[in-house]
């Protein structure tokens, strides 16, 4: 006997069935991306306190130090003081580290892409790459369930009607 998942059953005929089966995978979905958006707002405010905490104490240096202690006292956020908004000296020279490390990352990914080991694992760049493209293969073969549940219904074709 074949075990079949509730979402690779096949659909109900009856059209009032069909919706309240199709809603009910809507909800396991919305409920499953849900429960992901959680946990990962949960491990960034983690990381988030983490990092405030290592700038309060000096440990990230006097340009966190100093950043941070405006954070703390809402004169300005992360998003100001990395989009440019927050203009204080110590701003611009975090931004400055910041690009400085990012260029400095991609330039160690791009090394580790032309050492091209086959054995060795993926460089950041590449598992970045692969994501996307995963992704977006998820997302068309949602695209691709989704016209097939329309079809199997009878659905496209009142689609196609009106």
């Amino acid at each position: 006997m074949t075990n079949v998942t509730p979402e690779e059953a096949p659909l109900p005929e009856d059209l009032n069935d069909l919706f309240a089966e199709l809603m009910r995978r809507l909800e396991v979905e919305n409920a499953n991306l849900d429960r992901e958006a959680e946990a990962s707002a949960a491990a960034d405010a983690a990381r988030e306190a983490e990092r405030a905490e290592r700038a309060r104490s000096g440990e990230l240096g006097p340009d966190w130090a100093a950043t941070q202690h405006r954070i703390d006292l809402n004169q300005t956020s992360l998003e100001a003081v990395f989009s440019g908004e927050d203009t204080s000296l110590e701003a611009a020279n975090l931004r400055d580290l910041s690009q400085k490390n990012l260029s400095q990352l991609r330039e160690q990914w791009e090394a580790l892409a032309e050492d091209d080991e086959s054995d060795a694992e993926p460089t950041p760049l590449e598992a970045l790459n692969a994501l996307s493209a995963e992704s977006r293969e998820r997302h068309q073969a949602a695209a691709q369930r989704i016209a097939a549940i329309l079809e199997q219904s009878g659905l496209n074709e009142f689609k196609e009607q009106s």
